[in-house]
């Protein structure tokens, strides 16, 4: 709009318009959703920004777009929460949250953090499935890459039949450290080309540096 300043985006009303006929198109369905709600009340629902839902309208991926003739505008159109749900970004993706990385590495929730900001594991962006909130997994196919590389001084004990804590003692014995993590950060990782031959299928047999 003319006249609110430098700072205040203008959008030509051609351009406005086009893309309320690119929402407003509807589809024609047999079996309409009984769950058709507004854009505003869909991104409530669904923890996500307006724009997430636009983009896919206007990519023609949402099957489902109805018209409310009393509306106007943006306000008019309608979609199905339950269609967008599997339909957004990250939306359903299956991994390792924090609180299941914590328990198989065992180590804690600053370990996690650097380990994922330090680019030792490979975070996905996905949401909770049931808040839908924004959230990081560790995809499967990442978090077997991490155990090519490092092994959690647990596992090493599970194997040998013993505790961590005599794990870590033999090794520091040994002058074999774990990965240096931040001060906070709770847990033992070690390098799995040290301490344990390479096993692609993580058999991970016993190094005779660990001992009988």
């Amino acid at each position: 709009m003319p006249g609110l300043g430098e700072i205040t985006p203008y959008y030509a009303k051609t351009d406005v318009d086009f893309l309320l006929g690119q929402l407003a198109l509807e589809r024609s369905t047999a079996t309409p959703p009984t769950d058709l709600v507004d854009i505003q009340i869909a991104c409530r629902k669904l923890v996500c920004g307006a724009a997430e839902i636009v983009d896919l309208i206007v990519r023609d991926q949402v099957e489902v777009v109805a018209h409310d003739k009393n509306a106007a505008g943006y306000l008019a159109v309608r979609v199905s929460v339950s269609e967008l749900a599997g339909k957004l970004a990250g939306v359903g993706v299956e991994g390792y949250a924090k609180a299941k990385l914590k328990q198989l590495l065992s180590v804690n929730d600053p370990a996690v953090k650097f380990l994922i900001e330090a680019g030792f594991l490979n975070a996905t962006a996905s949401r909770n499935p049931v808040t839908r909130k924004a959230a990081a997994v560790v995809l499967p196919e990442d978090y077997a890459m991490f155990l090519d590389r490092f092994i959690p001084a647990k596992h090493l004990a599970d194997m040998r039949g013993t505790t961590p804590r005599s794990v870590i003692t033999k090794l520091k014995r040994l002058g074999i450290a774990p990965l240096d993590m931040p001060d906070g950060c709770v847990g033992n990782l070690y390098d799995r080309r040290i301490v344990l031959p390479y096993t692609p299928d993580h058999s991970l047999e016993p190094n005779a540096a660990l001992g009988d």
